[in-house]
């Protein structure tokens, strides 16, 4: 029987800060999916794209429209992703964030 290819989950965090709390919830997702994978028997392959420590690269990318070699790597590990954690800070989030017409926004008085 041959051997089963491992799991390959993907975080992607957009921290604007450092330390950040985007980050350590993407971390901290992240190792609980591999905690359950590991759990079902399966072995774990994760990967980690900080995109605002390649922001400069990202840059460059789509002003050059030639992909640099960071830039290249995390669009692989995304493509070779079995499932992604995407983590992204919210600034300000309240009512005022929410379409007026969405029934799940927290009403205030």
């Amino acid at each position: 029987m041959p051997a089963e290819e491992p799991s390959r989950p993907v975080a992607l965090s957009a921290r604007v800060s450092d330390p950040s709390t985007t980050r350590m919830l993407a971390g901290r997702t992240m190792t609980a999916v591999m905690d359950r994978l590991r759990a079902d028997g399966q072995e774990v392959t994760a990967s980690f794209v900080d995109l605002a420590g390649m922001a400069a690269d990202i840059g460059r990318s789509l002003v050059s429209a030639d992909p640099t070699v960071t830039v290249q790597r995390a669009v692989e590990l995304v493509g070779m992703a079995d499932g992604l954690i995407v983590a992204t800070p919210v600034h300000k989030a309240g009512s005022a964030a929410c379409s007026s017409r969405s029934r799940t926004c927290p009403t205030t008085t």
